[in-house]
């Protein structure tokens, strides 16, 4: 087992096997939904067991990588919300 394979962290294990992605296989049809906030706190969980608090480069890389993604995300859901509006939902 490599360094990475150890240190690696399986999302769809930490959700008892679930789809992260929520479409069954080969259809492209929605199955279930998943709880994005469940998933996000499970991550979180995960990278807490694999880096040291003392390790100050990789908790910067993840703050990073957490505000382009949260700003991503919002420009996401507001885009998503003049469409709706567009169309007429209230």
């Amino acid at each position: 087992m490599t360094a990475l394979e150890y240190r690696s962290f399986d999302i769809a294990q930490s959700l008892g096997g679930e789809r992260a992605s929520g479409v069954g296989p080969g259809v492209g049809m929605p199955t279930d939904q998943v709880d994005v906030e469940e998933v996000f706190e499970k991550f979180k969980a995960g990278v807490a067991e694999q880096i040291d608090v003392d390790d100050g480069q990789s908790h910067y890389d993840l703050a990073s990588l957490t505000r382009r993604w949260a700003s991503s995300t919002t420009r996401s859901a507001s885009s998503k919300s003049r469409r709706a509006i567009r169309s007429g939902w209230s």
